[in-house]
């Protein structure tokens, strides 16, 4: 699988694009995404889904 992702990440980056890894759950996967210079994540792990205000507030501490 990190075959794969890592792949992907290159592809994305290749088209000047924004990789984002989705469903991110556990530190082992922010941990390998890291490693595979994927800089962009989200998911549970991050954080529940949020309101406007919420991810706003979120965003500003963070």
């Amino acid at each position: 699988n990190t075959t794969l992702i890592s792949a992907l990440i290159s592809l994305g980056e290749s088209f000047n694009m924004r990789v984002v890894a989705e469903g991110v759950e556990t530190q082992q996967q922010l941990d390998i995404l890291h490693n595979l210079h994927c800089q962009t994540v989200q998911g549970y792990y991050l954080s529940q889904p949020l309101s406007i205000e919420e991810a706003t507030q979120f965003l500003t501490f963070h």
